[in-house]
C-alpha cells in the first residue's frame, strides 16, 4: 500500500510541477504581448512626436515670414526691392534656423 502510495504522490508531484511549468509559460507568454504591445505604443507615439515637431517647424516657419513681412514692408518699398522675391529668397534660411533650434530643444529635452 505504501508502494502505492509512493507512487501515486510521484506522479502527483510531476503533475503539479507540469502544472507550474504549464502556468510560467502562460504568464511568459502573456508578458511578451504586453511587451510587443507596449513597444507598438511606444513606436506609434515616437512618429506622432515628429510629425507634429516637423508640422511645427512649418508653422513657425510660415509666422515669421508673416512677421518678416509686415516688420520689413517699410524698408523694402524704401529700397523698392520686391518683397516676395526677398521673402523667397529668406525662406529657406529662416526654415533652416526653425529647424535647427527645434533640434537643439529636442535634444535638450532628451
Amino acid at each position: 500500500m505504501e508502494k502505492r502510495l509512493a507512487v501515486l504522490a510521484t506522479k502527483l508531484e510531476r503533475a503539479i510541477e507540469l502544472l507550474h511549468v504549464r502556468i510560467g509559460v502562460d504568464v511568459q507568454l502573456q508578458n511578451a504581448a504586453l511587451l510587443d504591445s507596449t513597444a507598438r505604443t511606444a513606436r506609434s507615439q515616437f512618429l506622432l512626436q515628429r510629425t507634429v515637431e516637423g508640422l511645427s517647424t512649418i508653422a513657425l516657419t510660415y509666422y515669421l515670414l508673416g512677421i518678416l513681412s509686415y516688420a520689413l514692408a517699410g524698408p523694402f518699398n524704401k529700397l523698392q526691392w520686391e518683397k516676395t522675391m526677398s521673402l523667397s529668397i529668406a525662406a529657406p534660411f529662416v526654415l533652416s534656423g526653425v529647424w535647427l533650434l527645434v533640434r537643439i530643444a529636442r535634444r535638450r529635452h532628451a
